[in-house]
């Protein structure tokens, strides 16, 4: 069943307001419709089901005489004038059903069903029409179990999308009459996952529990996996990067150029004072390490620019 995204809000109806007739979804509509009669009162389900109350008196039974034969009791209908209160408000419960289905319908819709008597009439008139009879019902459902048997996940398509697709399947199948267990749907779910969740759907399959999940409860439990392991692969990147910050920032805050240092020129121009052959040894033994160190410093710099 295709959903519609683009239904206005307001044509799914309210508590005072019945949902507006869908083509479409008839499917959809037809249970929400459902749901909105029995919210108005509990018994129009029965009503549509059996038909419409209808009140009646009883004549009691005559027995047989010498010259008559006996006649049995009978149930005869009542005259609107001879209606008690109790039969008014049970008559009063299909007529209301009628109204509700009535204003959930387009003209063109209700056009074809406003020569209808009873509310079991009218639903059931509008069921054959959208849809079918017997024979296009069982045509409908072969399709659907064929859609399930073969259904399998999108190459682009979320966990959700997965879900919503096949529960919509399944309720599908149910309102034409095709039913599988619960162990079925669930396994059946596992198998249509990529293969990127075959792992994990090999531990959930092993585990004692998981026939007595439910649909939902199963895609709660992977959703839940699914956003764990999201929230662990962001963790570990955020965690690389961090340790990895700080060196960039000592590496930026060094500048070779802002050192303070003797260059090899700086010594060679004073080379003259060092060879002065009034200095001890000591002073020129320090002044050529220094000269050393020097050079040394330099060769670092020219390696660091290359």
């Amino acid at each position: 069943m295709a959903l519609n995204t683009n239904t206005n809000y307001y044509d799914n109806g309210s508590l005072s307001k019945p949902p507006r007739f869908s083509r479409d979804n008839f499917s959809l509509w037809k249970n929400r419709m459902m749901l909105f009669l029995e919210g108005a009162d509990p018994t129009i389900p029965e009503y549509i089901e059996n038909g419409p109350y209808e009140p009646v008196r009883i004549i009691a039974a005559v027995p047989a005489t010498a010259t008559t034969e006996a006649v049995p009791e009978r149930y005869v209908v009542k005259e609107i004038r001879q209606w008690s209160d109790e039969d008014k408000k049970k008559v009063g419960i299909d007529a209301r059903a009628k109204t509700i289905i009535s204003m959930a319908l387009p003209d063109e819709v209700f056009h074809s069903i406003i020569h209808l008597k009873t509310s079991k009439e009218m639903w059931e008139t509008i069921c054959v029409q959208y849809e079918g009879t017997t024979e296009i019902q069982e045509t409908r459902k072969i399709n659907l179990v064929r859609q399930y048997e073969s259904f399998i996940a999108g190459k682009i398509e979320s966990l959700s999308d997965i879900h919503q697709r096949f529960n919509c399947l399944i309720i599908d199948l149910r309102t034409v009459g095709r039913t599988y267990s619960n162990s079925e749907v669930l396994t059946k779910f596992l198998e249509c996952l990529p293969e990127s969740w075959d792992s994990y759907s090999i531990c959930l399959k092993l585990t004692k529990e998981l026939n007595s999940l439910s649909l939902s409860t199963l895609y709660g439990i992977l959703l839940n996996y699914e956003q764990s392991n999201l929230l662990e692969k962001n963790l570990v990147k955020d965690s690389k990067e961090s340790k990895s910050t700080p060196v960039a920032l000592v590496s930026s805050e060094i500048i070779p150029s802002q050192r303070s240092t003797l260059t090899i020129t700086e010594l060679d121009s004073e080379s003259e004072d060092l060879s002065d052959p009034n200095l001890s040894e000591f002073d020129e033994s320090l002044c050529w390490e220094l000269k050393k160190r020097s050079s040394m410093v330099n060769a670092a710099d020219s390696d660091y620019y290359c």
